[in-house]
C-alpha cells in the first residue's frame, strides 16, 4: 500500500517495510498483570492490538546492516557501506570506543561530537488497514490474537527447575504481517537512490528474529523490503566501486533584511491550527533518574519551523526576516477543549483544601467573609481552563480545570555483542509523552501585509498547512507524528479586557523572556514594570498586599532545548512562568485600550515568534472574586482517533490466511467453554446425553472416551461406529446404557450438524454470547467440518470427567 508523506514531502521517499512472523512472537510492555500474567504484550494504544515498535525494527535493521557493511567493507570500521549505513541511520556518538575512563569524563568526551541526523524515518509495524477495521467489529477474534504460555527457569548446574520461578506471558500468534510505513529524506540521486535500496534489502535478509525469547524459539520472522528487484540489488552489492554517500543538506545562511513601512501597523491575521497527535510526543522537560520527562503542551519552538518551512516551499516567500523580528508568531500548542484553545490555569485561582465543592477563588481580589474562613487554601498550580468573555456581573461558570493526559513508556538499550538490554549504560529507561489522540490547538498570527503577500502567491495559502509533521524527541521512530490542520486566515479577534480606572491586571499565557539593564535573563517584577511601562508609554507600580489580596503570584522557569542544526543544545531560557499574574496601578498616564489590544497581539519579552510573551491585560477572569462561581468536575480531556470505517477494505490472501488461525483459535477456544457450560449443570448434563447416576457406569464411560480420542478427523468415523456397533450386538454391556443415551451417540456421529446445534443452544440457556466468530466469507461450513471430530471428543471428554467427579464424592 502507499503511505502518505510524513512531512514537508518534496524530497521524501515513501515505501513500506512488512513484516511476516513464521513463529510466536513476543514484544513485551515491561509490565504485566499481578497474580495472572508476567509479561505482556505491547499494544497499540489506537486500536489495542499488538503491534512491533518503530525502535525495536530500527535497532534490528541497522545491526543487520551493520553485519552486511561490515561484510562488504572486509572488516574496516571506516568503509564507504559503512558510511551508508551512518548516512541511513545516523551516528551513534555512545557507541564510539568502549570507555574505561569514569562515567563524567567519558561523557564530556561524548559532549564534543555533534550527532548526525537519520534520513530514515521508520514507523511501527502493524496489521493491515483491513485486518485492524475486521477485528475492531469481532472483539472474540480480537481476544484470539495472543495465548497465554507458561514457562520455567532451569538452574544451569542441575538442569531442573528452579522453585518459585513459574511465570506466564502472553504471546502473539504466528502468522501474523504487518506492515511499516519507511521514509527517506535528503537529496539522492537516482544511483545513489538505488544503493541505499540495495544496502536496506541486504539487511532486511539478514533479519531472522525480533522480540523477546528470541533465542528460544519465539520471533522468527522475514524482512520484506520490496522497493529493488532481487537482480538489482545484488548487482549493486557486487561492485568494487561504491556511489558516495550525499552530502548533507544545510539551509542557506539567511541574512536579516529590513521591514516593510507595513510593518509598523498593529493590523494583524491568525490561522488557528488543530493538532492531532497520531503518536505520543515527547518534548523534554528534563530527566529525573531513567525517567525522560516531558511538558504537558507542544512550544512554539517545535512547531514554528515546520510551519514556515511548509510557507515557504508554497509560495516561495523569504520569512526568515520576519520571524527574526516577531512579524510571524507561532503560539504554544495547548490542549484544546471544545474546540477552544485552553489556557495555562491563573496562579491567582486557589481552592479550599478537603474541599471538592468546585468553589474556585481569585486571590487578586477581595473575597467577602475570607478573614473568618477557617478552611486553608491552595493554589492552582497545574491544568488549562477555558477563559470566558462575558463582562462583570452576568452569571458564567469556569469550564472546568483540564489537565493533559500523558504516559509512560518503558525501552531499554540494546547491547551490540550479546543482544540484551545494556546493564551498565542506563539500559533501561522510561519516556514520559503526551498521549495518542490528544487535540491540541495553536495560533499563527502574522502581520496583514505578511498575509498580502503569500495570498499573492497563493489565492489559498493556508491550506498548505494541513500536513502531518514531526515534533519533538524520538520523532523518527514511535514518537513525534502530528496531524496539523489549519482553519481559513481570519482577523485577530479583539481579545476581552476590563478598565478599572488605574489598575492593569496582567495575565502571561506562556512563559515570559526578559532582559535586565545588563541584558542578562531576568526573572525581576521591576524589570516587567520597565517593560510595560516603556510598551505603554505610562507610570506603573505594583500594588500593595494586605490580609485579604494579593498582588503577584509568579513563578520562575527555566527551559533547556536542542538546537538540530548544530547539533548542540540550546541557551537555556530562564523566565517567569506561564499563569503568573501581578497586578500595577498607573502612577500617571492613561491606560489606552487600543494600546492593551496592540500589546496583546504582538506579545511582549523575547522570542515571541516562538510563542513566548502571550499576555491578557485585565481578563474578565480575573476581574471578579469568583466565590460564587462552581468549578466544574475536572477530568482529564482526551479525544481519540476515530477510525475510519466508512468502506469495508477488502482482506489480503496473506490477511485471510491470518485470519483462519485466529478463527480456528477462537472456535477451539468457544468449543472449550460450551463443553464446560453443558457439563457443569448436572441436570443439564444427563438431559443431553440421558445418563443416570449409576448408567452407564465408570468404566462405559472410560471406553468410549478412549475411543473417541483416536478419531481425529472425520474420516476416523467409521471406528467409533465400528465399535458402537460391537457394543450393541453384546447384550451384557448393551444393558449397561439406556436405549436413548446410546442413541444420542449414534446421532452425534452420524449427524455432524447435531454437535453445533447442541454447543449453540445449551450455551444460550449459560448466558455465554458470541460464540463462534468468522470473518472470512463460507468460513462457517470449513472450520465446522475441520474441527467437528475436536468438537465431539471434546463435548464427550468434559461431560465424563463432570460425570465422573460428581459420582466419586
Amino acid at each position: 500500500m502507499r503511505w502518505k508523506p510524513l512531512i514537508f514531502g518534496r524530497n521524501t521517499i515513501v515505501e513500506t517495510l512488512e513484516i511476516r512472523f513464521l513463529s510466536d512472537w513476543h514484544i513485551g510492555e515491561g509490565s504485566g498483570q499481578p497474580g495472572h500474567i508476567d509479561k505482556l504484550v505491547r499494544r497499540h494504544p489506537q486500536d489495542g492490538l499488538p503491534y512491533v515498535p518503530a525502535k525495536t525494527i530500527t535497532g534490528i535493521w541497522r545491526d543487520a546492516c551493520e553485519q552486511v557493511a561490515a561484510g562488504l567493507d572486509f572488516g574496516n570500521a571506516n568503509g564507504p557501506w559503512q558510511a551508508w549505513v551512518t548516512v541511513l541511520f545516523g551516528n551513534q556518538p555512545t557507541q564510539i570506543g568502549r570507555p574505561e575512563q569514569p562515567k563524567k569524563e567519558y561523557r564530556e568526551m561524548l559532549s564534543d561530537i555533534s550527532p548526525q541526523s537519520a534520513c530514515l524515518t521508520i514507523r511501527a509495524a502493524r496489521f493491515p488497514n483491513s485486518l485492524r477495521q475486521q477485528l475492531a467489529g469481532c472483539p472474540p477474534l480480537k481476544e484470539s490474537l495472543t495465548f497465554i504460555k507458561p514457562g520455567i527457569r532451569i538452574d544451569p548446574k542441575t538442569g531442573q527447575a528452579i522453585d518459585g520461578h513459574l511465570h506466564f506471558d502472553e504471546i502473539v500468534r504466528a502468522g501474523a504481517i504487518l506492515e511499516s510505513p519507511i521514509y527517506i529524506e535528503g537529496t539522492f540521486t537516482q544511483t545513489q537512490q538505488q544503493v541505499a535500496y540495495a544496502l536496506l534489502w541486504a539487511g532486511a535478509k539478514a533479519v531472522a528474529r525480533l522480540g523477546g525469547k528470541r533465542r528460544r524459539g519465539l520471533g522468527r520472522c522475514q524482512f520484506k523490503f520490496n522497493a529493488i528487484s532481487k537482480e538489482d540489488a545484488l548487482n549493486i552489492l557486487k561492485q568494487n566501486d561504491v556511489p558516495t554517500c550525499p552530502e548533507p543538506s544545510l539551509d542557506k545562511v539567511h541574512q536579516f533584511t529590513s521591514h516593510d513601512s507595513a510593518s509598523q501597523t498593529d493590523d494583524w491575521v491568525q490561522v488557528p491550527l488543530h493538532l492531532t497527535l497520531k503518536t505520543p510526543v515527547i518534548v523534554p522537560q528534563g530527566e529525573a533518574g531513567n525517567l525522560v520527562k516531558s511538558l504537558d503542551y507542544i512550544p512554539g519552538t517545535h512547531l514554528l519551523g515546520a510551519v514556515t518551512k511548509l510557507l515557504r516551499q508554497s509560495t516561495k516567500v523569504d520569512l526568515f526576516s520576519y520571524v527574526a523580528k516577531g512579524d510571524i508568531q507561532v503560539s504554544h500548542a495547548y490542549q484544546e477543549v471544545s474546540n477552544t484553545r485552553g489556557l495555562p490555569v491563573p496562579k491567582a485561582l486557589f481552592y479550599e483544601k478537603y474541599d471538592n465543592s468546585g468553589q474556585v477563588y481569585n486571590r487578586l481580589m477581595k473575597i467577602q467573609g475570607y478573614a473568618e474562613k477557617a478552611a486553608q487554601l491552595k493554589q492552582h498550580r497545574e491544568g488549562y481552563i477555558i477563559t470566558f468573555d462575558k463582562p462583570i456581573g452576568e452569571k458564567q461558570h469556569l469550564q472546568g480545570l483540564f489537565t493533559t493526559p500523558l504516559q509512560l513508556t518503558t525501552h531499554s538499550t540494546i547491547e551490540d555483542n550479546s543482544g540484551r538490554p545494556a546493564q551498565e549504560r542506563d539500559g533501561v529507561f522510561i519516556f514520559e509523552a503526551i498521549k495518542t489522540g490528544t487535540r491540541l490547538q495553536s495560533v499563527l498570527k502574522m502581520r496583514k501585509f505578511i498575509a498580502d503577500k503569500l495570498k499573492a502567491a497563493n489565492e489559498n495559502w493556508w491550506e498548505v498547512l494541513n500536513a502531518n509533521i514531526r515534533v519533538g524527541k524520538s520523532k523518527k521512530d514511535d514518537y513525534g507524528w502530528v496531524s496539523l490542520k489549519a482553519e481559513h486566515c481570519q482577523q485577530t479577534p479583539t481579545l476581552p479586557t476590563q478598565s478599572p480606572d488605574k489598575q492593569l491586571t496582567v495575565w502571561l499565557c506562556t512563559d515570559l523572556l526578559l532582559r535586565d539593564a545588563r541584558l542578562r535573563p531576568s526573572t525581576d517584577l521591576a524589570d516587567l514594570q520597565k517593560e510595560l511601562e516603556k510598551q505603554l508609554g505610562v507610570e506603573l507600580r505594583t500594588r500593595k498586599e494586605n490580609d485579604d489580596t494579593l498582588s503577584a503570584l509568579i513563578r520562575t522557569n527555566r527551559t533547556e532545548g536542542w538546537h538540530q542544526r548544530w547539533g548542540q543544545p540550546r541557551p537555556s531560557y530562564i523566565g517567569l512562568v506561564a499563569g503568573s499574574c501581578i497586578v500595577f496601578e498607573c502612577q500617571s498616564g492613561r491606560l489606552e485600550p487600543k494600546q492593551l489590544q496592540a500589546l496583546m497581539r504582538r506579545g511582549l519579552g523575547e522570542r515571541r515568534a516562538e510563542g513566548f510573551g502571550e499576555v491578557r491585560f485585565n481578563p474578565p477572569l480575573l476581574m471578579q472574586a469568583l466565590s460564587e462561581l462552581p468549578r466544574l468536575e475536572a477530568n482529564n480531556f482526551l479525544l481519540t482517533i476515530k477510525q475510519r470505517r466508512k468502506t469495508e477494505l477488502a482482506m489480503t490472501s496473506d490477511s485471510q490466511a491470518f485470519v483462519k488461525i485466529l478463527e480456528t483459535a477462537a472456535w477451539r477456544e468457544d468449543i472449550r467453554r460450551a463443553a464446560v457450560a453443558i457439563s457443569v449443570n448436572t441436570k443439564i448434563r444427563r438431559q443431553t446425553f440421558d445418563w443416570r447416576a449409576d448408567k452407564p457406569p465408570n468404566n462405559q464411560l472410560g471406553a468410549l472416551r478412549t475411543v473417541l480420542n483416536q478419531m481425529q478427523t472425520l474420516g476416523d468415523k467409521p471406528y467409533v461406529l465400528g465399535w458402537l456397533d460391537h457394543l450393541c450386538g453384546t447384550a451384557n454391556r448393551k444393558d449397561k446404557w439406556t436405549d436413548k443415551g446410546l442413541k444420542i451417540v449414534y446421532a452425534f456421529l452420524k449427524e455432524p450438524q447435531l454437535i453445533w446445534d447442541e454447543l449453540q443452544k445449551s450455551t444460550h440457556q449459560s448466558g455465554l454470547k458470541h460464540l463462534f466468530p468468522t470473518l472470512r466469507t463460507e468460513a462457517k461450513a470449513s472450520l465446522e467440518k475441520e474441527l467437528w471430530a475436536e468438537a465431539v471428543r471434546t463435548l464427550f471428554a468434559v461431560a465424563i470427567r463432570y460425570e465422573k467427579r460428581e459420582r466419586d464424592f
